[in-house]
């Protein structure tokens, strides 16, 4: 019985002398494994992480870290976990440049939710459409912008993914948020482009694609594009805006002679909307003035 007890007493002192050298020799912090990194290097998150190599990987807190991390706005830490023996594993969503709006003369660099990422003079780097119309009550950066029309937000964002996943953003240089059933566009290339509202992005943007390439070939510029998910008209700069009294599928000037017929909504349609709407050539968005509309009727 007493060697039986020896034997155990002596067991358990391996086992816990084993257990101090697992720790104090193999279980210590080595590295920070970073998923989910895009455009920025992964290095960057684990600098901000700021944890102490060496140190035991049980004493890391990780809540610390995810802090430490999302102090930069341009990360939301989505998962944070211990890989044994010796690593932290941190998976991030990288916050991306989507949209530049211009406010109270500074231009706010966000994401496609509205996240302010950076508050800076000049537009700088950032190659994304500018976006007018937000009722912005509050902002700072590392927050979203919150506007007193609660639909704009919301419709800002489908609308930006959308371009994304059509990979049309870079043709697109303003979106006019004033009225987020009522969305309007302008085109690098100088098109007004009428979305409507946020629904069925995808179909009004896949139109929208195939309209300005059959409208480039053709040699058409300037005008104004309606699109919906289930077809798309044009609007030359030169044929006026008649939208009273007229109907949803009603194309008010012939074929162009590239099967695209020309047509104007009705104003109770969503998309309706005169092709003054928007001004180009980065000039302020909203109603064009008598002058401008005499200049491009003529």
């Amino acid at each position: 019985m007493k060697v039986k007890l020896l034997l155990s007493v002596l067991l358990l002192m391996v086992i816990i002398a084993g257990s101090i050298l697992l720790e104090q020799e193999v279980l210590r912090l080595h590295a920070v494994v970073v998923n989910g990194c895009e455009t920025r290097p992964p290095e960057e998150v684990t600098a901000l992480a700021d944890v102490a190599y060496g140190e035991s990987i049980f004493a890391i807190k990780l809540e610390d870290v995810k802090a430490n991390v999302e102090r930069s706005p341009y990360y939301r830490v989505d998962g944070i976990k211990r890989l044994y023996p010796d690593k932290i594993q941190v998976s991030v969503h990288e916050r991306r440049p989507r949209a530049v709006v211009l406010f109270m003369g500074a231009y706010l660099i966000m994401d496609e939710e509205g996240f302010v990422l950076e508050i800076r003079q000049d537009k700088g780097y950032a190659q994304c459409p500018m976006v007018s119309g937000l009722k912005i009550e509050t902002y700072g950066v590392g927050q979203q912008v919150r506007s007193s029309d609660g639909l704009q937000v919301p419709a800002m964002k489908e609308v930006l993914l959308a371009l994304e996943r059509q990979d049309v953003t870079r043709y697109v240089s303003q979106i006019l948020m004033d009225n987020a059933v009522d969305i309007r566009m302008m085109t690098t290339d100088g098109y007004r482009v009428m979305l409507g509202d946020a629904d069925q992005l995808d179909g009004k943007l896949g139109w929208l694609v195939k309209t300005l390439g059959a409208l480039r070939s053709e040699g058409l510029y300037g005008g104004t594009v309606y699109v919906s998910a289930a077809n798309a008209s044009y609007l030359p700069l030169d044929a006026g805006a008649q939208t009273e009294g007229t109907q949803e599928g009603d194309f008010l000037w012939p074929d162009q002679g590239n099967g695209l017929p020309v047509a104007t909504p009705g104003d109770a349609e969503p998309n309706a909307a005169t092709p003054s709407d928007i001004a180009p050539d980065g000039a302020a968005l909203g109603s064009a003035t008598d002058e401008e509309s005499a200049q491009s009727g003529d």
